[in-house]
């Protein structure tokens, strides 16, 4: 069961260096996600220790940061196992991590002159956290500079919509509810969704989208998608952004080149959609 939380998270966190999974001894894993909240907010990385038996036995927790109070941080860990033990036998991963990203955004930094140095000329920050067993400091925590929050892109492959109109209409309310903009592309068989929008939104339009009934299968059953993949992940300047959103459909891949060249993004046409498996003009 963890196997199928881990590509939903790989799916969602997909920048460089933002989720680590290291397989261990008889069927255990570890799961590292750094979750970073912008310029001069609290910023961490937690990991989670997944043992074979899960999620019948919950994840052992730990929790890194900087700019964290150590007090905040035992707090934090402790109502994140209270948590775990109530969704005991269910998967709890993404609970889990919603849940943390939520409780950062109350929790004020610590802003000490030492601290401000270390960010400003350290690529590597030392940090503290804190165990349920003995609260010793860890050695060492492998930060991310503070950043300004900016517009992100993403770029998702759709394989196919049976249900096509539901599925569009859902699409549709799940960008009105997160504030995004952007494209909804049909072009023959292929079907790409451009968005924009803050990268915490984005991330949580993922989990809607990962997580959700939107289609039907070949037998008519309502289904979850398992099938759409993140081709990309990334910060355009602000010529190559979306001011609302449309569903727009093309009759060749050409016209949809000249579309992505329209919105100044060659570079993610050229790059990411021809990379697509089967893909051929027409």
């Amino acid at each position: 069961m963890a196997e199928d939380e881990i590509l939903v998270l790989k799916s969602i966190y997909c920048l460089p260096g933002e989720v680590q999974v290291i397989d261990e001894a008889n069927g255990a894993k570890e799961i590292t996600l750094n979750v970073c909240k912008g310029e001069f907010k609290p910023q961490a990385k937690v990991v989670f220790s997944i043992p074979s038996k899960y999620p019948l036995a919950t994840p052992h927790i730990s929790l890194f940061s900087e700019n964290i109070d150590p007090k905040n941080i035992k707090h934090i860990r402790y109502k994140l196992y209270s948590l775990a033990e109530n969704h005991k036998g269910s998967p709890m991963l993404m609970n889990l991590i919603d849940f943390l990203q939520q409780e950062l955004l109350g929790v004020p930094p610590v802003l000490d002159n030492h601290s401000a140095k270390m960010r400003c000329h350290a690529p590597e920050l030392s940090g503290r956290s804190l165990s349920e067993e003995d609260g010793e400091k860890s050695d060492f925590f492998n930060g991310t500079k503070y950043q300004h929050e900016m517009v992100s892109t993403i770029l998702l492959y759709i394989d196919h919509m049976r249900a096509k109109t539901k599925y569009v209409k859902l699409i549709e309310k799940w960008v009105k509810e997160l504030e995004l903009t952007g494209r909804l592309l049909f072009c023959n068989r292929l079907i790409l969704l451009l968005l924009q929008g803050e990268s915490d939104r984005l991330k949580e339009y993922i989990t809607k989208h990962k997580t959700s009934i939107v289609d039907v299968d070949s037998k008519g059953h309502p289904c979850k998608e398992k099938m759409m993949s993140v081709l990309c992940n990334k910060q355009l300047d602000n010529q190559s952004s979306f001011s609302d959103f449309e569903v727009v459909e093309y009759a060749c891949l050409e016209d949809l080149r000249e579309a992505f060249q329209k919105y100044k993004m060659d570079n993610l046409f050229e790059n990411y959609v021809l990379g697509i498996k089967g893909l051929k003009f027409s």
